[in-house]
């Protein structure tokens, strides 16, 4: 039976080859569609990830929102206290002149008193000295005339000492009270003080929720529109892959994976500043630096593509494919084969690149690995 089989496929080795062609393209579709699969929900898993964090920044805008009006409120009662105080202040710096007049007052009859004492108090004396009685005494008045006479100087006097210790206890008691008031101004001012203060905290506090609020707002929107673009790139790759996986039909002589250690850098600039960048690695370069092939292979996209700019892949067979992004031109057309070193791009910044570079990545079957792993040592 065996010979039999092998005398028909001599028979026919066109037919053979045709046969064996296409079990290659459908396991290399296959392949291709598992991995714009797993690509797609990567992408997915992002956009995932960003609704996550837009719900949550918009939680945390709501509180601080909140917060800004719990401040506000705070700097309001603060300043109604403020005026309260301010209020009171007024009040007792009134009541203090008020005092002060009711004392020069009181100290002004306190002196008119004293005055009319000690012109009764020399009166008497002069009496006592001369018998003297002035207009109020007669050479013919009895000695108890003299005597009623002189029991109301008495009077006269006792009632002067009287209103004296009346009007000098009055305005012990009116000093008293300036000083309590006094001691109540200057705890009324501290803290008005204290208040003033507090409510600068305040205002430092609300202007800095403020800040935090616009920021997060700016944030929020960022993301919005990064969540926006994500979508659009999810589009934008299926039509993308779905293409790239109806074209690949390549198979190099040699396998790229005999290349492990062995692969040339993309760009020759010396010394080389790279690192690790999402799923490849970023070359810090300038604009107008000329971007090498890093193995032979077929352009199948020469393009925009939005968050890479402009995007040169190459298929090398085999289900890999290297990746060239954020070019400034591109020097190859999609269908052209590149040879190892041939020149297919410039670098710039194009697309979300804020500085000159070039972004590259090498990718098996869609999963991306790390170039590092297959570069020449340098």
């Amino acid at each position: 039976m065996f010979v039999h089989v092998k005398k028909q496929l001599d028979k026919k080795p066109a037919s053979f080859f045709m046969f064996f062609v296409l079990v290659t393209l459908l396991i290399m579709s296959t392949r291709l569609h598992a991995t714009t699969q797993t690509r797609l929900l990567q992408l997915t898993q992002k956009m995932t990830h960003l609704k996550a964090s837009l719900t949550q920044d918009e939680n945390q805008q709501s509180t601080l929102h909140q917060q800004l009006i719990d401040t506000q409120k705070k700097i309001d009662a603060q300043r109604a206290d403020r005026a309260l105080v301010h209020q009171t202040l007024d009040s007792k710096q009134a009541d203090i002149v008020a005092l002060q007049q009711l004392i020069d007052k009181q100290h002004t009859m306190l002196q008119h008193f004293q005055q009319q004492l000690a012109h009764i108090l020399r009166v008497r004396y002069k009496m006592r000295q001369s018998n003297a009685w002035g207009p109020w005494h007669k050479p013919s008045d009895s000695p108890m005339h003299t005597q009623r006479l002189m029991r109301y100087y008495q009077s006269i006097i006792r009632a002067q000492e009287k209103i004296i210790q009346n009007i000098q206890q009055t305005q012990r008691d009116l000093q008293q009270k300036k000083q309590q008031l006094d001691e109540d101004i200057k705890k009324q001012q501290e803290r008005q003080q204290q208040a003033q203060q507090q409510e600068e905290q305040w205002l430092a506090l609300l202007a800095k929720q403020k800040q935090l609020l616009h920021d997060l707002q700016q944030q929020i929107h960022h993301q919005h529109q990064q969540l926006s673009d994500y979508e659009k790139n999810h589009q934008h790759l299926i039509h993308l892959v779905s293409s790239l996986t109806q074209k690949s039909v390549i198979q190099t002589r040699h396998p790229f994976t005999q290349m492990r250690k062995n692969l040339p850098y993309p760009v020759d600039a010396r010394p080389i500043h790279s690192r690790k960048f999402t799923r490849g690695i970023l070359f810090d370069i300038p604009e107008g630096t000329p971007i090498h092939a890093i193995y032979p292979g077929k352009i199948v996209f020469s393009d925009w593509l939005n968050g890479y700019g402009f995007l040169i892949i190459i298929d090398h067979g085999w289900g890999f494919m290297s990746i060239y992004g954020h070019n400034k031109s591109l020097l190859k057309q999609i269908g052209q084969t590149v040879a190892q070193h041939e020149v297919i791009a410039l670098s710039g910044h194009s697309g979300s690149l804020k500085k000159d570079g070039l972004y590259f990545e090498i990718r098996h079957h869609g999963k991306a690995m790390t170039p590092y792993d297959w570069f020449i040592s340098p």
